[in-house]
């Protein structure tokens, strides 16, 4: 029997955030996280509400340059009908909401597309969402 360690990162999702705030994943800014070490709900704003793909925002992090983007004090509203919550991508399920490619199942989780959550279902995942979990052999 091998023993296995999981880590599981809990996000709890707040009703807002700014972009200036500190990036409960990463310790540092928002304005300073890379997109794959951003929170879903965050992402889904850099996407969704910004426009911008993970590529673009990443270049605009390494530049210093999200400020001048979008203002540090300007408030996004995390939208309780569109709460974000990661799955596999097409590729490796077969459905999804956006058409990710990736090796096989060798990072989708993290690449991840969104999932829009019922109301019903929003009660229970408005608490906390699972934005990583790796398990290490």
């Amino acid at each position: 029997m091998i023993p296995v360690t999981a880590t599981l990162s809990v996000v709890i999702v707040p009703e807002s955030f700014r972009f200036s705030e500190v990036n409960p994943l990463t310790g540092v800014a928002y304005a300073q996280s890379r997109f794959r070490d951003l929170p879903g709900y965050a992402a889904d704003v850099v996407e969704d509400r910004l426009d911008l793909c993970a590529g673009e925002w990443d270049v605009l992090v390494d530049d210093g340059e999200v400020y001048d983007f979008v203002g540090p004090d300007e408030s996004f509203t995390v939208s309780p009908h569109r709460l974000p919550v990661r799955k596999p991508c097409q590729q490796c399920s077969g459905t999804g909401h956006r058409p990710w490619t990736c090796t096989p199942c060798g990072g989708c989780w993290g690449q991840g597309s969104y999932l829009v959550v019922s109301e019903s279902d929003l009660l229970v995942t408005r608490r906390a969402v699972v934005d990583t979990v790796a398990v290490v052999a």
